[in-house]
């Protein structure tokens, strides 16, 4: 029993449920239940007959890899489960017609608010502290990393380390069957697209099959890179205790690249830009990403460049 509570302390778990959230935001595990029922030959909508031509060979990998997946579906996490879990670690939440409503228990309400006001704060420093005339004070940040911190920390309790781990492993596999070379031959993605993933392509492809938005899947994946990063950072240092303005200075400047990059994706995504020079953010700032996501959705599809209603894009999601 000791010895297993050793390995826990000494191997912990360093992954953010928050990756997940952005890879379901971005249609990842939409994508791939779609083309799993097409394996299937199940018509649930009809969009699926533009999947029509997705027949796998036998004497290929991909058919037994299918097969195996979903013989196995039945013990992958539900929608059921990470939406809940969202809630109570980020107070993040899905929109679609199969998110079920959350009826939480303990929800970080406060979360989004803390982080993009993070994030607010050390795009000000940036510009401060790059003006050599100034002297920038790093105390700001500290008081938006010490609130932040005590928030991820009220959430490290359940689910947190098995789910976080059960569900990466299931992006991962999803991950990989996108990746196959045979997927990317029946779908027909864009062959001179530079994908910093090859399975990027196949869930852009899909994305644009279904009218899922004209935003590229490499943003989500940036946000969902980097704000693992970042979160990993802030929750696994002692902040609540550290008083000096310099420490919380030095991770804004290690952590500038993805701070930045995070921030970028973001305004892409939801088109809120979290780095405007202003005295305070606005409400439209802490909104939830979902809402945002699905207006500009419903913009693309009045300007003519979406085909489906928002439901559909999670309405499949397992």
């Amino acid at each position: 029993m000791q010895k297993k509570l050793f390995d826990k302390l000494q191997n912990f778990n360093a992954l953010e449920l928050i990756y997940d959230y952005w890879m379901d935001q971005g249609g990842l595990v939409q994508a791939m239940n779609l083309i799993c029922l097409r394996f299937q030959n199940r018509r649930e909508i009809p969009e699926l007959t533009a999947l029509y031509r997705l027949d796998t060979s036998p004497l290929l990998p991909l058919s037994d890899l299918l097969w195996g997946y979903i013989q196995d579906e039945q013990h992958t996490v539900s929608l059921h489960r990470r939406v809940h879990e969202y809630d109570h670690e980020y107070g993040l939440t899905l929109i679609g017609k199969a998110v079920p409503n959350v009826r939480a228990i303990d929800s970080r309400s406060g979360f989004l608010e803390a982080f993009h006001t993070l994030l607010h704060k050390c795009a000000l420093y940036y510009v401060k502290s790059d003006d050599t005339t100034y002297i920038a004070d790093g105390l700001p940040v500290l008081n938006a990393l010490k609130e932040v911190n005590i928030l991820l920390a009220q959430g490290n309790h359940n689910a947190y380390r098995n789910l976080t781990f059960t569900a990466r492993h299931e992006n991962i596999v999803q991950q990989f069957l996108l990746a196959q070379p045979e997927m990317d031959r029946f779908l027909g993605g864009r062959a001179m697209v530079p994908y910093a993933e090859p399975w990027q392509g196949a869930v852009e492809t899909i994305r644009g099959i279904m009218g899922w938005g004209n935003v590229s899947i490499r943003h989500f994946h940036n946000l969902a890179t980097f704000g693992e990063l970042i979160l990993l950072s802030v929750r696994y240092g002692n902040w609540s205790v550290v008083i000096d303005p310099n420490q919380a200075a030095n991770w804004a400047n290690a952590f500038r690249n993805e701070i930045m990059q995070y921030i970028h994706s973001y305004r892409a995504v939801t088109g809120v830009d979290l780095s405007a020079d202003t005295v305070g953010l606005r409400e439209e700032h802490f909104m939830q990403p979902s809402v945002l996501i699905q207006r500009r959705m419903t913009n693309a599809r009045s300007n003519g460049n979406g085909r489906t209603t928002a439901g559909s894009r999670v309405s499949l999601a397992n």
